[in-house]
């Protein structure tokens, strides 16, 4: 039980339903008897008996059957969530003094929120929290995050992902196609990356090579990995700079 994942369980699931629900569970809790207290000791007994229930066979069936209908809690929290979860807490929350209903889990998280910097006692409630589809997985996440950049273009799957790590094809695709010496072909950027053609859409480019700044509409050969760009003429050199040169005026 003591398998370390997800997150915050304890703080979120009821949370997650409407506003209305929870305005009524609150004016409810306002009448209702004094927030009964728990022990550290008593709030991990009960983390345990809501983990025995909601592995319950017949629970799990009826969660599977909702989740092929209507998605993981995770993804999309319904008040079908809420009636099914309940269906255990009202069994667990009487025997620690609680109501129940949606008022007793309420009042339960109020009770149990000063233990949350029990490493012990997150831990159950990440498993609790996964137990009931609230959270994925660190394995989930990473396949998540993977299949979302697998569908960006390839110049935005280089940038770094959730977690500050690169994907490693590019990564390695990036670091084939930089020399480890810097780069004097007149057709390759300083790093020795080729250069494609591009036409400019506006007199603000400016060649990185000669400090001519460029017309509109002229074209020009940029590495946009290293943000570069040269006009015709330093593309290539055996051309004339009289001729190929479009230059606006001279950057200051």
């Amino acid at each position: 039980f003591a398998k370390e994942r997800g997150t915050h369980w304890f703080q979120t699931h009821t949370l997650a339903c409407s506003s209305s629900n929870n305005s009524l569970a609150a004016s409810t809790m306002g009448s209702a008897r004094p927030t009964p207290t728990l022990t550290l000791e008593e709030a991990k007994a009960l983390q345990r008996e809501l983990y025995n229930g909601f592995n319950d066979d017949e629970f799990r069936d009826k969660l599977d059957e909702l989740e092929a209908r209507v998605g993981r809690a995770c993804d999309n929290y319904t008040k079908e969530h809420t009636a099914l979860f309940l269906t255990v807490q009202n069994e667990v929350l009487p025997k620690y003094g609680f109501p129940t209903g949606e008022v007793g889990v309420l009042q339960m998280l109020q009770a149990s929120a000063r233990f949350n910097n029990d490493e012990q006692f997150r831990k159950n409630r990440d498993m609790l929290n996964e137990t009931l589809g609230l959270s994925r997985t660190v394995e989930e996440e990473k396949s998540r995050a993977e299949e979302v950049a697998r569908q960006l273009p390839r110049e935005v799957r280089v940038m770094k992902l959730p977690g500050g790590s690169l994907r490693d094809a590019n990564k390695k695709q990036l670091e084939a196609a930089t020399p480890k010496e810097p780069s004097d072909d007149p057709s390759r950027c300083l790093k020795g990356h080729g250069l494609k053609e591009f036409k400019t859409v506006n007199d603000k480019v400016t060649c990185d090579r000669c400090s001519t700044k460029q017309a509109r509409g002229v074209t020009m050969s940029g590495c946009r990995i290293c943000d570069f760009d040269v006009c015709s003429s330093c593309f290539d050199p055996r051309s004339s700079s009289s001729s190929s040169h479009t230059a606006v005026d001279r950057a200051e």
